[in-house]
C-alpha cells in the first residue's frame, strides 16, 4: 500500500465570520423585539419568528465552524 501526500492551502477569513455573527445577533435581537409586541398567534408572530429560528441555527452553525478551526 503506497502513501499519498497532498498539500493543500487553506486561507481561514475567521474576521468575515465573527462580523457575520455579530450582524446576526443584531438581527436576532431585533426579531426578539418585534416579537415581544405582537400576540402570539398571530401570522406576523409565525413569520418573524420562524425567522428568529433560523438566525439562531445560523449563529449556531457560525461559531460551530468557527470553533473546528481553533487549534
Amino acid at each position: 500500500m503506497a502513501n499519498e501526500t497532498i498539500a493543500l492551502d487553506v486561507e481561514l477569513k475567521t474576521a468575515k465570520a465573527a462580523t457575520g455573527v455579530q450582524s446576526l445577533r443584531t438581527e436576532l435581537k431585533n426579531l426578539r423585539n418585534q416579537l415581544a409586541t405582537l400576540d402570539e398567534g398571530s401570522a406576523e408572530f409565525s413569520k418573524i419568528a420562524k425567522r428568529a429560528g433560523a438566525v439562531q441555527d445560523k449563529i449556531g452553525d457560525l461559531k460551530d465552524t468557527i470553533a473546528a478551526f481553533h487549534p
